[in-house]
């Protein structure tokens, strides 16, 4: 007897039709039939949908009555080359070529002496007397030689292949390039976490005794390159001073690879034909970054990528915090303050910084009087008669009246900003060579294995390195001297007292200050300071009320607000000076500390029924040229010139 189809067996059984079992549909072939449904019973008839994959098409489910030409080539791909991702590093050889030279050695541990002979002028010496002996010193450094190893494994037959030789072939070059990058990175690793003899210097003996000289030489840095268009020249003619001191003559100059063609393109005299003459449109056209400066070549230190989490590592950039203060009275309706996150000046009321305002114990006893009365004409509307419109009006005029008076005799509000996040470049002044170093490696072994049983091909190598460096008179690191990118904290957001959502405490908590998922940026807090004594406050003032130690120690003086320790106590920052001091002398820091310097930051003033007029310049990292819009001028992202020279001095205070 003839089996039934599927169609038949719906209409005899009243089963579910299952198309499978007769023709195939297209590619469908595992198509499974659903259960019959109680309100609609299509599919016994017409049979389940097969499964969509997104890439079906028309032609897969009906015949044709004709096929066109292209149809012919539908499978047919012409294969292309490999597209290699390799990120073959060839312009960095310059770091073990030129800055730390190889040096090949069979030795694990090595040690070197440094000699010290002190400088010293001859003293008066009178016929038979006794002469004053010459000085030196010397200290023993030792280092050792780190192994590393990386391996590749590949599948005989595979291998069998051209594509598997390619392969093999290419995983060897692989491992040559990760030993260059590995080695290229150990060099400007070391030349940053070696001792920064210029740094300390100038901390011992650079400064001033006064609280305005906190910083000098880091702001005066800051972001140099972008402020002036001779701030380069202004900083390597300073730079080679600081070398002749110590009889140093530097010969090479590394950048950033951002700033070398921010130098390139931005300044007027790069490019502008009636200052350059011909050369300027060479300039433009030709996309060479030039590879001198003022005598001595350039390198440029481009970022790394590496394989463990897709962004590449630049060791010359990191997040840095710089901080502004300012203040607000009672008879100010405002003043405005400039934002990087608008790049512009935004006003803040006093209402609006009262109402964020950390009140502490001193401030809240003297304001004791205004708030009662206050709280009583709350409590005088709360329990006013909800029929009784009059008494509603009555109980809220009052209350009004009384925060006015509340806010008339309120105090004055002091708004730290002390969490400025920016992204900072920094370069190197050196003299290269063997003097000041070398990149050790040795003991190199390649060994090669077949796994029998797997039928695999397994390919170790190992090697040992260590760059070293043995002069640190050598090598000078030049720290922030260009803006790559703001990241928080220059806003005109409030963090809101206590512990909620949007408090410093939590912020602080979760981590997120200094990083682009914090939008707060402001601190305020209500101060018993009269107006005179906030003015007569120096520039630079600190959140702890006392200084980093490296800072303190050239201060004849400190000077800070009267509420120090309340503020601490309120935000709980005690623990922040261990920790501010045991990553204030590194370079690369294991975690960015928060800021806690502070200078008197650019205000503009409205007084009641007044306008805004500039009282107070600035005098922080960015100076006293702060404007709208000078945030993109900061960064280079405006593409046309350095920060403009702002004149304020006919309208301050």
């Amino acid at each position: 007897m003839a089996k039934n189809g599927g169609y038949s067996a719906a209409i005899n059984n009243g089963g579910a039709f299952n198309s499978t079992r007769g023709a195939s549909i297209g590619r469908n072939d595992t198509s499974v039939a659903t259960a019959k449904d109680a309100g609609n019973d299509f599919a016994s008839f017409l049979g389940p949908l097969p499964p969509f994959t997104g890439r079906q098409r028309a032609e897969e489910q009906f015949s044709r009555e004709t096929w066109d030409m292209p149809d012919k080539y539908a499978d047919e791909v012409q294969f292309l080359n490999h597209v290699l991702d390799f990120f073959i590093i060839d312009q960095a050889d310059f770091w073990c070529s030129k800055i730390l030279p190889w040096a090949k050695t069979d030795s694990l541990h090595f040690q070197w002496n440094v000699w010290k002979f002190d400088r010293t002028i001859a003293d008066i010496e009178p016929h038979q007397g006794v002469p004053r002996l010459v000085t030196s010193s010397r200290s023993s450094r030792s280092s050792s030689l780190i192994r590393r190893g990386l391996a590749f494994m590949i599948e005989h037959g595979f291998y069998n292949t051209d594509q598997g030789r390619e392969t093999f072939a290419l995983n060897l070059k692989q491992i040559t390039d990760a030993v260059h990058t590995t080695c290229y990175s150990d060099v400007l690793h070391s030349l940053l976490q070696c001792n920064q003899y210029y740094t300390e210097w100038n901390r011992k003996f650079g400064g001033g005794t006064r609280q305005a000289d906190v910083l000098a030489q880091e702001r005066r840095r800051w972001s140099i390159v972008s402020k002036s268009s001779r701030g380069l020249y202004l900083l390597d003619a300073d730079l080679k001073r600081e070398f002749r001191r110590e009889g140093v003559v530097p010969n090479c100059w590394v950048w950033p690879d951002r700033m070398s063609v921010y130098l390139h393109m931005v300044p007027e005299e790069e490019v502008d034909y009636s200052r350059r003459g011909p050369g300027a449109y060479q300039a433009l056209a030709s996309g060479k970054v030039p590879s001198s400066f003022r005598g001595l070549p350039v390198y440029t230190s481009y970022p790394l990528d590496t394989d463990f989490n897709g962004a590449p590592i630049s060791l010359l950039e990191r997040n840095r915090q710089i901080g502004e203060w300012f203040y607000i009275t009672p008879q100010d309706e405002a003043i405005a303050i400039f934002s990087a996150a608008h790049d512009d000046f935004i006003p803040i009321t006093y209402a609006e910084a009262l109402a964020n305002a950390h009140v502490t114990e001193t401030v809240a006893r003297t304001m004791a009087t205004e708030k009662r009365a206050v709280d009583a004409a709350k409590a005088v509307l709360a329990g006013a008669d909800p029929a009784d419109a009059g008494a509603i009006a009555a109980a809220e005029a009052d209350l009004v009246a009384k925060k006015a008076a509340l806010a008339a005799k309120g105090p004055n509000i002091l708004i730290f900003r002390p969490f400025q996040t920016w992204r900072m470049a920094s370069c190197l002044l050196l003299k290269a060579g063997s003097e000041l170093g070398n990149t050790f490696h040795g003991h190199h072994d390649m060994q090669l294995q077949n796994d029998a049983i797997r039928k695999i091909m397994v390919g170790h190598y190992t090697f040992y390195s260590r760059a070293v460096v043995k002069n640190e008179k050598l090598v000078s690191v030049v720290e922030d001297v260009f803006a790559n990118e703001y990241i928080s904290g220059e806003g005109i957001r409030f963090f809101e007292p206590g512990d909620g959502e949007h408090s410093f405490q939590s912020h602080w908590t979760q981590q997120t200050i200094g990083t682009k998922e914090c939008d707060r940026s402001l601190l305020a807090f209500a101060t018993t300071m009269k107006t005179a004594e906030i003015k007569a406050l120096p520039c630079a003032i600190d959140l702890l009320g006392d200084f980093p130690d490296q800072v303190r120690a050239n201060i004849s003086s400190t000077q800070t607000v009267k509420e120090s320790k309340d503020i601490v106590k309120e935000l709980k920052l005690a623990q922040l000076r261990p920790m501010r001091e045991g990553e204030s002398t590194t370079y690369l820091k294991n975690m960015m500390t928060l800021n806690t310097v502070m200078f008197r930051g650019h205000t503009k003033r409205k007084a009641k029924e007044g306008q805004f007029r500039d009282t107070n310049l600035g005098k922080g990292h960015w100076g006293a040229n702060i404007y709208p819009g000078c945030a993109a001028h900061r960064t280079g992202q405006s593409g046309d010139g350095f920060l403009r020279h702002m004149d304020y001095k006919t309208t301050l205070e």
